[in-house]
């Protein structure tokens, strides 16, 4: 393999590599997303828990 061919075929592989990656970005960042979802509606269900807790124990 020459220099020229070795050149080219590093350059697809990093762009294989580099679509990957964007890839990946993309969906890390829709678990992030989702993530914060989640902690959201846990801080509601506490907050709510809390609340009907409250409304036991002074009633």
């Amino acid at each position: 393999m020459n220099n020229e061919k070795f050149q080219d075929l590093m350059l697809e592989h990093f762009g294989e590599v580099l679509n990957k990656l964007d890839s990946v970005e993309s969906r890390l960042s829709k678990v992030e997303s989702e993530l914060s979802e989640v902690k959201q509606s846990q801080a509601t269900m506490e907050k709510k828990f809390m609340e009907k807790l409250e409304a036991l124990y002074f009633d």
